[in-house]
């Protein structure tokens, strides 16, 4: 576990390449970085929905790499559960608020 929506995952070669072990990033997910307020509480929650030496499922939306050479992924963990969401609806991420005009 990197932070609450970036973590590290070796590739089976289904969607990340065979044995690459690599930092992914959870699509569509926004969690606070280092140092930033709620950072500890997003990555827990994380680290409590894909414990870490666990396995999952993992798919990306299209064949996408980020500017980090990492794969945006959307993951479920070995009991079913749909990380990307559950993370949404704990309220975990905490995206910017829109500017006020």
């Amino acid at each position: 576990m990197i932070d609450g929506d970036i973590i590290e995952v070796c590739g089976d070669g289904q969607v990340v390449p065979k044995g690459r072990v690599a930092r992914e990033r959870l699509l569509e997910i926004d969690t606070p970085k280092h140092g930033a307020c709620f950072t500890d509480d997003a990555t827990a929650r994380t680290a409590t929905l894909l414990p870490p030496g666990r396995r999952g499922r993992a798919e990306r939306a299209m064949q996408l790499v980020d500017r980090y050479d990492r794969y945006p992924l959307y993951l479920w963990n070995e009991q079913g559960t749909f990380v990307n969401e559950s993370l949404v609806e704990a309220d975990t991420p905490r995206p910017p608020l829109p500017t006020q005009r």
